[in-house]
C-alpha cells in the first residue's frame, strides 16, 4: 500500500545576513529522541549549532562546533557516558546539552580539515576519515586522543566485525577493508562495486548502498543508471539488487516498518526492505542541502525543500 506523506515547516534560528552553508552542513537524526541535530551558518572554528524537535517544533540552540557539522556517533543506551562524538570541518568534539549546550574536549592537531566521517569502530576506537580519502586516523573513544594512522580507502561507512575487527568500505574508490583493532593494523583489502561516494548505511545485519557505475553526467543531462544494492554484513555477499530511485543519494536509514529510506536531488523515498521498490516519495520543488530520518520512526527531515535554504521540511506518514 503507498505511503502518504504530511509536510510542516520548521524554521531555523540562522543570523541575520547569512547567505549560505559555505562547506555544507549534515543533517543527523539523534536516535531514540524525534530531534535532528546541524550546525547553522555562519561557519568557522565556533560554528553555531542547533537541535530540532521534529514532533514540537522546539530549537536547542548550541555553541562551538568545529566548523560545520558533517557526522557525529551516538554512544549506545547506558554508556557511562552519553555525550556524542560530533566532527567538523575543523575538528573532533564532545557535544554536551548540560549546563548549557557546548561542543567540548575538541580535538584537531592531527585529524586535519574537511573529514567526512567519524565511526564506531568497536574496542573502543573511533575512526576518522572522508569519503575520497587514503586513510583512516583511529581515535580512542573515551578522550580523543589520536592512537595511529592508518593506509587505507574511504570511509563510507566503517562498522564492528566479531573477533575484534572492523570493516572499512570506500565506495569512492570501490574498495574494503578489515581492520584489527588489537594490532591496529589493516588485515585484509579487496575490491567493491563503485558508488556515489556517499550512500551506504548498516542497517541490522545488511549494509545498504546506492552504487553508480558512472559517476560522470553526460553532457546531455542522462543520468546513468543508479542500483540499491543489499550485501551481508558478514562477507559481502549480494542478497538483493534493484534500480535506484532518480537520482538517488545516501541511504538514511529505516523507519518502523523496516523501510529504508532514501535522500534523492529533489527529495526522500522510502522503499520495500525486500523488493526494494518504492512505496512512496516526496519530491520537492529544489534541491535539499541534507536529509534525515528518524532511526526506527516515522518521521524524516529535509533541509531547503521549500526553496528557503534555512528551514526544515518534516515529513510523517
Amino acid at each position: 500500500m503507498p505511503v502518504e506523506f504530511q509536510s510542516d515547516r520548521i524554521p531555523l534560528p540562522v543570523r541575520a545576513g547569512a547567505s549560505d552553508w559555505g562547506y555544507g552542513a549534515a543533517l543527523i537524526a539523534a536516535p531514540g529522541t524525534s530531534s535532528v541535530l546541524v550546525s547553522l551558518p555562519p561557519g568557522g572554528p565556533r560554528t553555531p549549532w542547533c537541535l530540532a524537535d521534529l514532533d514540537t517544533g522546539r530549537i536547542v540552540r548550541g555553541t562551538c562546533m568545529p566548523g560545520h557539522l558533517r557526522d557525529a556517533v551516538f554512544p549506545p543506551a547506558g554508556d557511562p557516558d552519553p555525550r556524542p562524538w560530533v566532527l567538523g570541518t575543523f575538528g573532533l568534539g564532545r557535544l554536551q546539552l548540560e549546563p548549557r549546550p557546548t561542543v567540548v574536549g575538541i580535538v584537531r592537531k592531527g585529524l586535519g580539515t574537511y573529514k567526512h566521517r567519524v565511526a564506531d569502530l568497536g574496542g573502543g576506537l573511533l575512526g576518522v576519515g572522508q569519503d575520497d580519502g587514503r586513510s583512516l586516523i583511529l581515535v580512542r573513544a573515551s578522550d580523543g586522543v589520536l592512537v595511529k594512522r592508518l593506509s587505507l580507502a574511504g570511509p563510507t561507512l566503517a562498522y564492528p566485525l566479531p573477533g575484534g575487527r572492523a570493516r572499512v568500505l570506500s565506495l569512492y574508490h570501490a574498495e574494503v577493508s578489515d581492520v584489527d583493532l588489537t594490532s591496529t593494523t589493516v588485515i585484509a583489502r579487496g575490491p567493491l562495486p563503485a558508488g556515489t561516494g556517499a550512500g551506504a548505511a548498516l542497517l541490522g545485519d545488511s549494509v545498504v548502498a546506492v552504487l553508480d557505475p558512472d559517476r560522470t553526467e553526460p553532457a546531455g543531462g542522462d543520468v546513468p543508471p543508479q542500483r540499491i544494492v543489499v550485501w551481508d554484513a558478514a562477507d559481502l555477499t549480494v542478497r538483493r539488487m534493484a534500480h535506484a530511485p532518480e537520482r538517488a543519494y545516501d541511504v538514511l536509514g529505516a523507519d518502523h516498518a523496516g523501510r529504508i529510506a532514501v535522500s534523492v536531488r529533489h527529495g526522500f523515498e522510502l522503499l520495500d526492505p525486500v523488493t526494494l521498490a518504492s512505496v512512496g516519495g516526496y519530491r520537492a520543488g529544489h534541491g535539499i542541502h541534507g536529509a534525515a530520518v528518524s532511526p526506527g520512526g516515522r518521521t524524516a527531515a529535509l533541509l531547503g525543500a521549500d526553496g528557503d535554504p534555512f528551514a526544515l521540511t518534516v515529513l510523517r506518514w
